[in-house]
């Protein structure tokens, strides 16, 4: 029973574990998805802003810090024609100026996420918004995420999260381990008493009591040992 009730608690600690990590990572996940938004929205303002106000120099610079966050592979600005208008590979050297857009552009102003793949055979997670003059779309603003550094960013917090909760684990599952040698102990001592009662008794050494001041089952069949020897005595 003992052992049963352990393992059953082992368990149990393991699936509560196992239903926390999954949970955790599901919030960091969505978290990602929100940043993401978050960004390309601000990158929607930005560049809207430097057409109304004709200052590319304005967005240009906003690219370059885009450029630099470890998870952003691309930002670009296309033109109503679909056309790159300006691009975070400029600042590598790559002449990527007039050529056409070649990743999924999505229209009606609203913000999509598709998965595509780099030339390089990344997985990149695609953000577009349509750049909207009143009516008019004045073309459209793209972030690529790095899918791979995204997943390596959640381990990572998973990793620290978990630390807690793996202390945690391995508290209870001590205590769980001391509570259960302390009731095996609990209920073999007694049984080991009796069983010595029984064989000094049944040895004929019937001036031998067992000792056994409990108030359960146990206690009772000690009481019947010794009234047992003191009859036959």
């Amino acid at each position: 029973f003992t052992l049963a009730a352990l393992v059953l608690a082992e368990s149990a600690l393991l699936s509560a574990l196992a239903l926390q990590h999954g949970l955790e990572k599901r919030h960091l996940e969505r978290k990602q998805i929100a940043e993401q938004e978050s960004s390309l929205k601000r990158l929607a303002r930005v560049a809207q802003d430097a057409s109304l106000e004709q200052n590319e120099v304005f967005l240009l610079n906003y690219l370059k810090v885009l450029k630099d966050a470890p998870e952003v592979s691309y930002a670009a600005f296309v033109d109503e024609n679909g056309r790159i208008r300006l691009h975070t590979a400029m600042f590598e050297g790559s002449s990527v100026i007039g050529s056409p857009w070649e990743a999924p552009t999505h229209p009606g102003g609203r913000q999509r996420q598709v998965r595509v793949l780099s030339r390089d055979g990344r997985e990149i997670h695609d953000w577009s918004l349509a750049i909207l003059r009143g009516e008019k779309s004045i073309g459209s603003v793209h972030l690529g995420f790095d899918a791979a550094v995204l997943r390596a960013s959640v381990k990572a917090d998973l990793s620290e999260s978990r630390k807690p909760l793996l202390w945690e684990a391995l508290i209870l599952s001590l205590l769980a381990w001391l509570g259960a040698a302390w009731l095996a102990r609990s209920l073999t001592a007694p049984l080991d008493a009796l069983h010595e009662g029984a064989r000094k008794i049944g040895a004929g050494e019937l001036d031998f009591r067992i000792d056994l001041p409990r108030a359960d089952e146990l206690g009772d069949l000690s009481e019947e040992f010794n009234k047992m020897a003191g009859e036959l005595k």
